[in-house]
């Protein structure tokens, strides 16, 4: 589209917008036709250094078209074309470019059979996309698009039914790094059903998805860049009141996927089934007996670190990852309160697995916990404290391990100040087979209150936690936040600071010490890097009168992790100024923005300087 062009649409719509009034009820376009359409139309200046120079008048128009056949419950519409609209939000920068719509049908949505779909298509040159094994995001380009069909049956006396598709995808290139190109697709489908049946309440569900990633190596030298992962779970469940205060239910479950994200390919496939018992007896009693069985906990602990996986947990595993392992696992807890300020709760787990062959292992976990709460010298104290047990036999050979943890909060107010502070700790030692310990601690202190009529808040956080078994992991996390505020004028900065070994997915990173698995083999201490971050930032603000508001803000980021002997970093830096003013119903914005990003060991960086102008107005046209 030509300038001119531009500029004669654009003129149209203001036309419109000043003839019509601004507000005015939905209109009646044909026969039992009714729609309703809003829009916003700007005109703004940029000049930028990005994309090798940047100078241009932009017009940018949104719209939001909605309405509906008949009646609202037979055929609601919506339709949301964009056209360069709103960059000045970009946390990037302020490029023109991004253009692309969404669009919803929701079909019969007041009957027992609605039918549901959206679509949505977008082109940016200025977004954000994260990268993997990065706690950052980079700079770069791209389009994308999805898909989602929903249609379900609700019948009185006959089981319900839902049907689901979904189909999205992206391509993406990032700005100043050598070997940046991206993509991301993904489809799949659920189908799902429930029924209730002489007070049982039944459900069933299958889902698939399948997802294709090529990952930029920006920071991961030994994962692969392509991957494949194609999953599938199948899952029957039922519950049942029992009484007036027990509660009943079961699941059961297969899962299968086949993947090449790991570093050896992976075609696995597992059943779990879950099945409890809840109870109050009495007013302070609580009671719950639970059962667990999966065919192959190994499996579930690849599943779990997959692409669009949920996570998972489980106990204590000492075992190749190629090898099966059957586990059934059986717990009981009670909780009971002696009083409105004291409470005690205990729990037994007992657990029986068999690996591939003939050799089996056998677990058992006991804890207990003390919980009390008071008013204390004025202010309020919390305080907990737990012990257990943990017993491991594979074979001859025994395990065995012992942990406490204790946590304290305390809070109190003096003279208009709430003060306000938290320690907690845990430890964990193993003994024999596989000797290791596990210590993990958290404080927190803060404060808020008025000085001199302003008013301030602030925090300061540690975290640290170690564990040694086959792998020593050692993270370590400081933050600390301030803010002061006085009627129309705002101060705020934080600080981050972090070291440590993190486990790497394709999904990003997590601390090693967080995770409960530890696993002998298969490469998987492999996915365990060194990494360190920095960051800081500070903003403030200030409203002057009803319509101007002015914004700054800088921030600085530096995250590293090391693979293969080699050291990748990524360095960023943001500096942001903006203010807006209402002229009448004249929206208008201009502001500075400096953005700076460097890969290092890859010649990659992307650097740009911004300033830009724009008036926007929003018209309620109809």
């Amino acid at each position: 589209m030509s300038n001119q062009a531009r500029r004669s649409v654009l003129c149209g719509v203001l036309a419109l917008g000043f003839l019509v009034p601004a507000a005015r009820a939905q209109v009646r376009v044909a026969p039992e036709t009714f729609i309703r359409l809003n829009a916003d139309a700007s005109v703004g200046y940029v000049k930028s250094t990005a994309q090798h120079g940047l100078s241009s008048v932009n017009f940018g128009l949104g719209a939001n078209l909605n309405g509906y056949f008949y009646h609202p419950n037979f055929l609601n519409f919506q339709f949301s074309p964009y056209y360069n609209q709103g960059r000045e939000y970009s946390t990037a920068d302020f490029i023109s470019g991004d253009k692309g719509f969404s669009a919803a049908v929701n079909l019969f949505g007041g009957s027992r059979i609605p039918l549901f779909v959206s679509y949505s298509k977008g082109m940016t040159k200025s977004g954000l996309y994260g990268v993997a094994g990065s706690e950052s995001s980079v700079v770069g380009e791209g389009s994308n698009d999805s898909l989602n069909v929903n249609w379900s049956v609700r019948l009185d006396r006959l089981p319900s039914f839902q049907v689901g598709y979904f189909r999205s995808g992206g391509d993406y290139r990032i700005l100043g790094a050598s070997g940046s190109e991206g993509n991301s697709r993904a489809s799949g489908y659920q189908l799902a059903s429930q029924y209730n049946l002489y007070g049982f309440a039944l459900a069933a569900s299958y889902t698939r998805q399948r997802l294709q990633q090529l990952v930029p190596s920006v920071f991961l030298t030994t994962q692969k860049p392509r991957t494949n992962t194609d999953q599938d779970n199948l899952e029957l469940s039922l519950n049942r009141r029992v009484g007036k205060n027990s509660f009943f239910d079961a699941v059961a479950s297969r899962a299968h996927y086949d993947t090449d994200a790991t570093s050896l390919p992976q075609n696995r496939r597992y059943d779990t089934f879950r099945t409890g018992f809840n109870s109050r007896p009495m007013s302070r009693l609580a009671v719950s007996v639970r059962m667990n069985y999966v065919s192959d906990l190994n499996a579930m602990l690849i599943g779990s670190v997959l692409p669009g996986s949920s996570g998972g947990t489980g106990p204590l595993l000492l075992a190749p990852l190629e090898s099966r392992t059957r586990y059934l696992t059986y717990s009981g807890s009670a909780n009971y309160e002696v009083s409105a300020s004291l409470s005690v709760r205990s729990t037994y787990r007992h657990g029986l697995g068999k690996f591939t062959g003939r050799s089996s292992n056998e677990d058992a976990a006991w804890n207990s916990a003390v919980n009390y709460r008071r008013k204390l010298l004025g202010g309020r104290l919390a305080t907990s404290y737990s012990v257990g047990v943990y017993r491991f036999e594979n074979g001859s050979a025994e395990t065995s391990s012992r942990g406490h943890s204790g946590t304290v909060i305390y809070s109190k107010t003096v003279r208009g100040w709430e003060h306000y502070g938290s320690f907690q700790y845990s430890k964990s030692s193993i003994e024999s087979l596989l000797p290791g310990h596990m210590d993990i601690l958290s404080t927190e202190i803060g404060t808020s209150g008025l000085v001199r009529g302003w008013r301030m808040i602030g925090s300061f956080r540690y975290e640290r936690s170690e564990s040694i078994f086959n792998t020593e992991a050692d993270n370590r996390r400081r933050m600390f936040r301030v803010s002061f505020s006085k009627r129309r004028l705002q101060f705020g900065a934080s600080l981050q600071s972090g070291s440590g070994l993190s486990i790497v997915s394709i999904s990003g990173t997590q601390p090693g010490s967080g995770t409960p698995v530890v696993v002998a083999g298969s490469g998987f201490e492999q996915l365990l890097i060194p990494s360190k971050s920095f960051s800081f930032s500070a903003s403030a603000s200030y409203q002057i009168g009803k319509r101007t508001t002015l914004n700054g803000s800088w921030s600085t980021m530096n995250y590293s992790t090391v693979q293969a002997g080699i050291e990748r970093v990524n360095d960023l830096g943001q500096l942001n100024f903006h203010v807006r003013h209402w002229f009448r119903r004249l929206d208008c914005r201009a502001g500075y923005r400096r953005y700076h990003q460097v890969f290092s060991g890859l010649g990659g960086m992307y650097n740009s300087h911004t300033v830009y102008f724009q008036v926007s107005r929003h018209f309620d046209v109809f």
